[in-house]
């Protein structure tokens, strides 16, 4: 459940984050392979491509999907929640996690890629270590005021902010990557 779109020097994959999280184990490694031999197929017909690949849940986060809350009252009705519900969308559930661990196999195998989602309502920019899934992730859920959470950060981090806005990536002339985030109090990238 992905689909590509391939222009000169940058190749967008769009994922469906959630059906990945709720489809059957056999359908779940069937749509890893395939996404692997898209990807495969990018890097043979685009080689040099820059890989920026789209889905709603992000991979890696310190939002608070990852429990980070700024609120006692926020985390006390949270916890309240998942004491009733099987909520899959924190990433420490086990559902996520699997989703986590199927796309980062995947996606570690490939240089020169970016994995932008949303879901967690703050600005976040990660840089992973070689190995571990896709080389920088974005997280840029914070285009509505009234939804903004806080974020905290981890020894990946680059940037986290809990504003609203949104992050930008600019790809230059000679493949260069450059991220910029802009929030609504600033004229210019913060």
């Amino acid at each position: 459940h992905s689909d590509i779109v391939n222009y000169d020097g940058l190749s967008l994959v769009f994922i469906d984050s959630e059906w990945l999280m709720h489809t059957e184990d056999k359908d779940f490694e069937q749509a890893l392979t395939v996404l692997q031999k898209q990807l495969e197929s990018i890097r043979s017909a685009y080689p040099n491509n820059l890989i920026v690949a789209g889905a709603h849940h992000p991979l890696v986060t310190e939002g608070q999907h990852a429990g980070y809350t700024t609120h006692f009252a926020y985390w006390f009705f949270v916890k309240l929640i998942y004491m009733v519900f099987d909520v899959d969308q924190d990433i420490d559930h086990p559902t996520y996690l699997n989703m986590i661990n199927g796309l980062n196999a995947v996606f570690s195998k490939f240089p020169k890629v970016v994995f932008a989602a949303g879901h967690d309502h703050s600005l976040q920019v990660f840089k992973m270590a070689e190995g571990v899934g896709p080389t920088y992730q974005i997280v840029s859920g914070a285009a509505n005021s009234n939804k903004v959470s806080g974020v905290w950060h981890n020894e990946f981090t680059r940037f986290a902010l809990s504003q609203e806005g949104f992050v930008e990536l600019n790809i230059t002339a000679n493949g260069k990557v450059h991220f910029s985030a802009f929030d609504v109090h600033h004229k210019n990238a913060v």
